[in-house]
């Protein structure tokens, strides 16, 4: 990676988008392990308490990667970046 000092705005934006890209799928990921944890339906092993509270912290995980996402991307809209 290039020194931080010689990075163009446009470049930090868009490693910003990649970075919020990253976290969004690994909050999607544990989300959907957990889902998959809370529908298991075996005899042998109870649904922990924690699932449900652990569900609602990936949510909104996934929301709160959603939004910087979303706000990286104007960013990097905003400086000049063509839409791909």
């Amino acid at each position: 990676m290039a020194d931080s000092n010689s990075l163009t705005p446009l470049d930090l934006a868009r490693q910003a988008v990649t970075q919020a890209e990253a976290a969004y799928e690994l909050a999607l990921e544990l989300q959907t392990l957990l889902d998959a944890l809370s529908g298991a339906k075996d005899d042998s092993a109870p649904a922990s308490p924690l699932i449900f509270p652990l569900q609602r912290m990936a949510n909104r995980a996934c929301l709160a990667a959603d939004v910087a996402h979303v706000a990286a991307l104007r960013v990097r809209d905003g400086l000049g970046e063509v839409v791909r």
